[in-house]
């Protein structure tokens, strides 16, 4: 209890600390006439997309659950991102919708409460590889990076790869011998938890890895739904007189959404707009600019967790079993 409060503690006096260093050094007289800029027509067409690409977001779960009850329908999928959505504005970081989200699954769904649980993390795992396969990308086509930053990128990227196929290849050897739990492992009540979450993590995995067309389907869903909203920080950026590439803005797009995974602050914000200062700097972007981008970006991202308060309110569609 006491850790948790201290966490909540340091997470509020960054938050503080970040607004008072922008208050501070960005003249945010030059940011309001930058936003001024961008045509009112943008804005309005962005939250649509926005919605859209939650709906996306949702099929996507869907793919990489592995509940063959099918209790959840598509209605169900799209209102718990939105749901989530509406969270990760006033949860640490922008994933603390996902355990609103577990949250609400595990009490509305009758059966498999923990495959259903599961999918979410399972989902989040198909997210994040389609964001570093898309800012490898990036970095690859960007004609503003310098030839050996790439090749050190790719060295770790390469590095990166040969791990993960090594984890693959223990969790297939670990999967089969998951059914055969040490001696005494159910013992206790502990014990019974632990085995029982390790059989069902690792049926799960092996369900995806006889199974590799339903994870490609999920990670091509997911290109779209970034690559989209890759699309909006770029004509966003154009229109504030940001000079940088569509692969450029992609990267930085990808770096800002892994930096404010880190749950050190809430709902991102401060961390954000630091990220956006930090990584465009080394474009000759001023910080007026990289602030007016993060704000509208999160200004649309505000509205539309607007939008998600009064999916809180309904329930569950009744699906029969």
């Amino acid at each position: 209890m006491l850790k948790t409060k201290l966490l909540w503690i340091l997470r509020v006096l960054i938050f503080c600390a970040t607004v008072l260093f922008l208050v501070r050094y960005i003249d945010f007289r030059l940011v309001l006439n930058a936003i001024r800029r961008i045509p009112v027509w943008i804005l309005l067409i962005i939250i649509p997309i926005s919605l859209w690409r939650i709906w996306l977001n949702g099929i996507r779960w869907k793919l990489c659950s592995t509940d063959s009850l099918r209790q959840l329908s598509d209605w169900d999928y799209f209102r718990y991102m939105m749901i989530s959505t509406t969270f990760n504005q006033v949860m640490p970081g922008v994933l603390g919708g996902d355990f609103v989200k577990a949250v609400y699954i595990g009490s509305e769904v009758q059966a498999n409460k923990a495959r259903n649980v599961l999918s979410v993390l399972f989902d989040r795992i198909v997210g994040f590889t389609s964001i570093l396969l898309l800012g490898l990308l990036a970095v690859a086509f960007s004609p503003l990076i310098d030839a050996r930053i790439k090749h050190k990128v790719f060295i770790f990227a390469f590095a990166g790869l040969l791990l993960f196929l090594l984890l693959v290849w223990l969790l297939r050897r670990l999967g089969a011998s998951a059914s055969r739990p040490a001696i005494g492992a159910g013992k206790t009540k502990l014990g019974r938890m632990i085995r029982d979450g390790w059989l069902l993590a690792m049926d799960i995995v092996g369900y995806f890895l006889t199974r590799p067309f339903i994870f490609i389907k999920a990670l091509l869903l997911s290109f779209i739904i970034h690559i989209s909203w890759f699309f909006v920080n770029y004509y966003l950026a154009l229109h504030l007189q940001i000079n940088v590439t569509f692969f450029d803005i992609s990267m930085v797009s990808c770096l800002v959404w892994i930096i404010t995974i880190i749950p050190i602050s809430i709902g991102g914000m401060g961390v954000r707009e630091l990220s956006y200062i930090g990584l465009l700097s080394g474009y000759g972007v001023s910080a007026e600019q990289a602030t007016a981008l993060s704000v509208t970006v999160f200004s649309t991202m505000v509205i539309v967790a607007i939008l998600g308060v009064p999916f809180i309110f309904t329930k569950k569609e009744a699906i029969k079993i």
